[in-house]
């Protein structure tokens, strides 16, 4: 339950993205925004890299500016679909993150928070996500995608 919160997490903040939205499926939409993280344009990204991206995501989050990412900053119609395809609600995937309990998380809940995402695409464990690793992930989703 704790993965599918924090994969349903990373969704709803990649799928903030509205350009994407129209022509991409909701997994490739995720592993699009691994490669903007991809600072150094080296063709990889490491976690510090990931981490730094993180934060940059936190204000999309945020949609009424005021410090922290609860519920209610996530519309509707997209905490609906999130739910529907994952069991998990948005309460639940604010608690998943936030680790003082006050029922929202804050930027540092955020960027600091579990790195799910970034660990299930950095498949030998190095520290840095490939473009061959972040390829398989690609093929690993359209393989799911047609069945």
């Amino acid at each position: 339950m704790k993965k599918t919160a924090l994969l349903a997490l990373a969704f709803a903040v990649c799928a903030c993205a509205p350009a994407q939205a129209q022509t991409q499926p909701n997994g490739e939409r995720l592993l699009e925004r691994m490669k903007d993280a991809d600072a150094n344009h080296d063709g990889a990204v490491t976690r510090a890299e990931f981490m730094t991206y993180r934060a940059t995501q936190f204000d999309r989050l945020d949609r009424n500016h005021d410090g922290c990412f609860t519920p209610g900053d996530i519309p509707q119609r997209l905490a609906k679909r999130v739910t529907a395809r994952t069991g998990v609600d948005p309460d639940q995937m604010i608690s998943m993150l936030d680790k003082d309990g006050d029922g929202k998380v804050s930027k540092d809940e955020f960027v600091n928070g579990p790195t799910m995402l970034f660990d299930r695409v950095d498949a030998n464990g190095e520290g840095k996500v490939t473009a061959d690793e972040l390829e398989a992930a690609r093929a690993a989703l359209a393989a799911r995608a047609s069945q």
